[in-house]
């Protein structure tokens, strides 16, 4: 934000993991008229808002993202602690001459809450991984072959339309014996009841 001469009214810095507004005039009404302006509520929930957006911004990631957290503790060994529950060591905190001590977790392609405690421990800091979006712009179907490989027998492949209703009965006929276990009880009961009349004939 800046004034109407240019010069700056609200400035912010990042700061480690947050980031820090500093406005550059006062709220005093000695000063000014701006904390009775009918703008000041608003500015300030947009700045509590933006501060806040900030402060979760980095726990949160996208599926494929690495996390990188800098632990207030760097003499301890870490673990991550998946969505799966399964555990992974991490280590301790490493990194260059001129850059801070942090810990990575590079294999994040599963999407759920990521968990950094110190080694025995179950709980630490979250982070929470979204799914990738942008899996989902393409949405081509797989092969045919594909699909049987996966599913680990060749299955029958139907395409929805007029034709597809035919052939799933067509399918379904052949591949299941519940018309030719009908048609033998049918003449079962003809015979049955032939038999019957038969027998109660009068001679």
């Amino acid at each position: 934000m800046r004034y109407n001469d240019g010069r700056p009214a609200l400035l912010g810095k990042s700061l480690g993991e947050g980031e820090v507004l500093f406005l550059t005039t006062s709220v005093d009404k000695d000063w000014g008229f701006f904390a009775t302006n009918l703008t000041f509520q608003p500015f300030v929930h947009g700045a509590l808002t933006h501060l806040i957006e900030r402060s979760s911004a980095g726990f949160n990631r996208t599926a494929g993202e690495p996390i990188r957290w800098t632990p207030k503790a760097v003499n301890k060994s870490y673990q991550v602690i998946r969505p799966d529950g399964s555990k992974t060591r991490l280590g301790k905190p490493a990194g260059g001459a001129n850059e801070q001590l942090a810990l990575t977790v590079a294999d994040t392609g599963r999407a759920g809450v990521y968990t950094i405690a110190e080694e025995g421990a179950e709980t630490g800091t979250r982070f929470a991984i979204a799914p990738d979006l942008r899996e989902s712009e393409t949405m081509d179907p797989l092969p045919d072959a594909q699909i049987d490989d996966m599913l680990g027998f060749k299955a029958e492949h139907l395409t929805t339309g007029g034709e597809a209703m035919s052939k799933a009965e067509s399918v379904r006929n052949r591949n299941e014996w519940t018309v030719t276990a009908l048609l033998v009880l049918l003449f079962f009961a003809i015979g049955e009841t032939a038999w019957a009349w038969f027998c109660g004939k009068a001679w």
